[in-house]
């Protein structure tokens, strides 16, 4: 009896050590699988954001700033700041330059934790060129100067600024942080309207005939027009100081005109400054590849070109030419912002039958004439002497 309790008190105990040898083992497997975990989820480890963390764009309200995070594969936690929060440009100051310029420019960014202190450079990126400039930390961002104008790729033909995306980077890293910046040129506006209506602060000079930024130089001793994104010293702001062309006897944009037919073309203007008013005027048409030039005159607001004929060869029913007034030497053109054209056209092609010629437009001016047989104005109708059934009557 005494040895099978004694196995029995034995065996109770062996179980009870395995018990704390199984309770010591679970107490420290669990905290070694606790460690795990926290280090997994710290390093990204299972998790798709294990790659490059893009920061989405956003645009800053009232800045238009577009930033963005590129955070090195190499060291996934110098992704985070210390703070928990991607770095973010706030503003940039100046946000656009004059490209035949050079400025130094700020960058005000948020969560500078991942910004080193020394060896950091801003990046200027275009489509085919990559810039790149020594920066300054400053406690609220970073400063740098705006690369040497004869490397900036040149503003394309027909537009009047190109865009550089600005990165904030180190000197041996990928970016941390970036948005845009923009290099304009005024000197791509060829009219006062384009020029002081831009969103660049550009200044028109009316007798130097043209657009600058650099307005006390270019523009002294001339009358000045200033753009409405910059406060100048000029009374005269905005577009509508522009000498332009703004309007037609009839109202309308078109100027029509018979082909093979004399006309003197009058339009509306608006004058502004004493070196244009005792000037010479000239109207320029170019109809097809041929331009002809005839004297004008200035009597109150309007413009009196001399008679001309117009004419053209295209097998068309009409054609557009281009129209401008000049002044002082010839190579200056008012403005003309509603785009007034001249419309040279055929009756007889814009109908070849009775019924078809007197329902067109009463604009042209047809009407059949009965002795060609054909859609003419009156005044080709055999000399103005022939048979001429006019609009709204009955065909013969």
């Amino acid at each position: 009896m005494e040895r099978k309790s004694e196995g029995i008190y034995t065996k109770m105990a062996q179980q009870k050590n395995s018990t704390r040898t199984l309770y010591r083992w679970s107490y420290t497997s669990m905290w070694r699988l606790a460690f795990l975990l926290v280090l997994a989820a710290s390093l990204g480890v299972g998790s798709s954001d294990a790659q490059d963390v893009v920061q989405p764009a956003t645009s800053e309200e009232g800045t238009g700033q577009r930033n963005d995070c590129r955070c090195a594969t190499k060291d996934p936690l110098s992704s985070i700041t210390s703070s928990g929060h991607y770095p973010k440009i706030t503003a940039v100051t100046p946000h656009h330059i004059q490209r035949t310029t050079v400025h130094r420019i700020d960058l005000v960014i948020e969560n500078l934790d991942q910004i080193p202190e020394n060896n950091v450079t801003c990046v200027f990126s275009f489509a085919d060129a990559t810039l790149i400039t020594e920066a300054q930390k400053k406690p609220n961002g970073v400063s740098c100067v705006t690369p040497r104008n004869d490397f900036i790729p040149a503003v394309p033909a027909g537009e009047h600024n190109i865009t550089a995306q600005l990165s904030v980077r180190p000197t041996n890293g990928s970016d941390i942080v970036s948005t845009s910046f923009v290099f304009f040129d005024c000197n791509s506006f060829t009219s006062c309207t384009q020029c002081v209506s831009s969103e660049f602060p550009c200044d028109w000079c009316v007798d130097g005939y043209r657009c600058t930024h650099k307005t006390y130089e270019d523009c002294r001793n001339d009358i000045l027009i200033t753009g409405i994104s910059r406060v100048g010293p000029s009374f005269r702001s905005g577009p509508i100081f522009c000498s332009a062309i703004i309007g037609t006897s009839s109202g309308s944009r078109e100027i029509l005109v018979a082909d093979n037919s004399k006309k003197a073309v009058r339009v509306t203007v608006h004058i502004i400054g004493q070196f244009i008013v005792p000037t010479r005027f000239v109207c320029d048409f170019k109809i097809e590849s041929k331009t002809t030039r005839v004297n004008a005159v200035l009597l109150a607001n309007t413009i009196y070109c001399d008679a001309m004929e117009f004419t053209y060869t295209s097998k068309l029913s009409n054609i557009n030419a281009s129209f401008a007034i000049l002044w002082g030497a010839g190579n200056k053109a008012l403005d003309n912002p509603e785009n007034i054209y001249v419309n040279i056209y055929r009756c007889r092609d814009l109908a070849d039958t009775c019924s078809g010629c007197l329902t067109l437009d009463e604009k042209y001016g047809c009407g059949w004439c009965q002795s060609s047989k054909s859609c003419e104005i009156l005044e080709h109708c055999n000399k103005g002497l022939g048979i001429w059934v006019e609009k709204n009557l009955i065909c013969p």
